[in-house]
């Protein structure tokens, strides 16, 4: 079923065609569109050809924000270790602490940055205070595991 949506000399001809609005120069948008989108997905210096994909894709990682609020003295809960090249993760998450009821961190997820604060080659000292200094939002950038 097709219904036609008001016209006017400034406005292409529009309707409604399985829930999809259609218009006559639809055909001409998608097409600038999808030339930019594949112009701005090419990383800068690499040809749409380049033979290194695999490489590009192990540098990729899913990155998350995690926040809440600590207004209060009490301990997030939380262990962390720092492994041998330098990362910071998640060792243990103690049960019915803060960390714990949030359920938003899982034992070996690696965090990147606390409060933006990069953690990489931190020491677990200066880990345990940023955690334990912590009020307000806390924000943890993080990769799950």
């Amino acid at each position: 079923m097709s219904v036609q949506a008001s016209t006017s000399s400034q406005l292409p001809f529009s309707y409604l065609n399985g829930g999809v609005l259609r218009t006559q120069t639809s055909h001409a948008v998608t097409s600038s569109f999808g030339t930019a989108a594949n112009e701005l997905q090419q990383p800068f210096g690499l040809s749409p050809l380049h033979d290194d994909d695999d490489l590009m894709m192990d540098s990729v990682s899913r990155v998350r924000l995690v926040q809440f609020q600590k207004d209060t003295e009490e301990p997030m809960g939380i262990t962390l270790k720092v492994t041998e090249d330098g990362r910071c993760q998640v060792a243990r998450i103690m049960h019915g602490g803060l960390i714990h009821r949030q359920a938003t961190l899982h034992v070996g997820d690696e965090i990147r940055e606390i409060n933006g604060v990069n953690v990489l080659n931190q020491s677990v000292e200066m880990l345990q205070r940023l955690l334990r200094d912590a009020r307000g939002a806390v924000t943890f950038k993080i990769v799950p595991s």
